[in-house]
C-alpha cells in the first residue's frame, strides 16, 4: 500500500497524464484480469528483489515500465523488453511519449514474451 503522500502524487500524475488512470491496490484474484485490461505496467517501488509482477506481465504481453533499479534492471532491458526510468520527470516524459506512440508499446511486449 503507497503512503498518503505518494498516493497523492501518484493520482495527481495520473490526472495529469489524462490517459493514465490510478486504480489502487488490486487483489491477487483480480490481477490477470487487470493486467488484461491495461496497456501498461507501471511498477515505481525504489526497492525490489525480483519483482513477480514484472515477470507475470511479461508472460502475458503487458509492457513494462519500471523504475532503474537493480531488481527491475535485472528483468527489462530498456528500450528493448519494456523500459526504465530514473526520477519522476523521465517518467512523466516517457509516458507522454508512449501516449502518442502507442505503437512501440506491442513490440517490446512481444520482444518480453520472447525472452521469458
Amino acid at each position: 500500500m503507497l503512503d498518503a503522500d505518494y498516493a497523492a502524487q501518484v493520482r495527481q500524475s495520473a490526472r495529469a497524464l489524462g490517459s493514465a488512470v490510478y486504480i489502487g491496490e488490486i487483489p491477487h484474484e483480480a490481477m490477470a484480469s487487470a493486467m488484461a485490461a491495461s496497456d501498461v505496467l507501471l511498477n515505481s517501488s525504489e526497492s525490489e528483489g525480483e519483482p513477480q509482477i514484472i515477470l507475470e506481465a511479461q508472460c502475458s504481453s503487458l509492457p513494462v515500465v519500471a523504475r532503474r533499479i537493480p531488481g527491475n534492471a535485472a528483468l527489462v532491458e530498456d528500450g528493448v523488453t519494456g523500459w526504465l526510468f530514473e526520477d519522476y520527470s523521465e517518467l512523466e516524459a516517457l509516458l507522454r511519449d508512449l501516449a502518442r506512440h502507442p505503437d512501440r508499446l506491442g513490440a517490446v511486449a512481444k520482444r518480453a514474451r520472447e525472452v521469458r
